[in-house]
């Protein structure tokens, strides 16, 4: 979040209120990047987390069945 106060303050003060509807397009481009960036970040995190999670209860799964088999 703070990245993002700081690039809209840096570009209000290099663009000036001439070319604010530009500045516009182009800050709400960066943020809507920036926060599909963060959101596909955590998306990708979750999806490996679960996968990870899912293997090693698989593996938990195979271990208890071999040790039942085994006894």
């Amino acid at each position: 979040m703070l990245p993002e106060i700081l690039f809209s303050i840096l570009l209000t003060l290099v663009s000036g209120p001439a070319s604010s509807g530009l500045t516009g397009v182009v800050y709400r481009r960066v943020v809507t990047s920036a926060v599909d960036h963060k959101a596909t970040t955590r998306a990708a995190h979750w999806f490996w987390l679960k996968l990870a999670h899912g293997a090693q209860t698989l593996r938990h799964g195979c271990y208890t069945k071999e040790y039942y088999l085994s006894s």
